[in-house]
């Protein structure tokens, strides 16, 4: 369960180090409104901001402002700084898992040293295994312009 092993612990962090008054900055941006609702709507004991949604800032303006800088993380977009996220889905973090395998490692490690899990059905070991399992397409020429039969949808 991800508040378990994301949420809690820096709950419990910040407590521990900061006190039980702090405020929490929540990066959602402005094209992000159904996150930003979903969580203003918990109950929470912390205040909570975002400077990016209450700032109108949107992934362009992200993509642009890192653009403008004379270095590049070479980041793919895809990846962030939260390699495998839950919030990615399943199936991203298995294509994300087979292109580099080694990402799951602490994200395995996380869920083998707790009794939770980032998904309720299924772990990044499992998840790491299917990433690793050969792509049954990959070998066969696939001919995408032409349909299997015709049909209204393909007219």
């Amino acid at each position: 369960m991800q508040i378990e092993l994301k949420i809690k612990p820096a709950r419990r962090w910040a407590r521990k180090n900061i006190g039980m008054e702090y405020i929490n900055l929540i990066g959602f941006r402005y094209d992000e409104p159904q996150r930003v609702s979903k969580n203003k709507s918990r109950w929470q004991k912390v205040k909570n901001i975002y400077p990016l949604f209450e700032n109108k800032i949107n992934k362009l303006m992200v993509n642009e402002y890192w653009k403008s800088k004379p270095y590049n993380l070479e980041i793919p977009a895809i990846l962030g700084n939260c390699t495998l996220c839950f919030m990615k889905g399943k199936n991203n973090i298995i294509n994300i898992l087979k292109h580099d395998p080694n990402l799951a490692d602490k994200w395995i490690n996380d869920e083998e040293n707790s009794e939770y899990k980032y998904f309720k059905d299924i772990s990044i070991k499992e998840l790491k295994k299917i990433s690793q399992m050969p792509d049954l397409f990959s070998a066969i020429e696939l001919d995408l312009l032409t349909p299997a039969y015709d049909c209204a949808c393909t007219t």
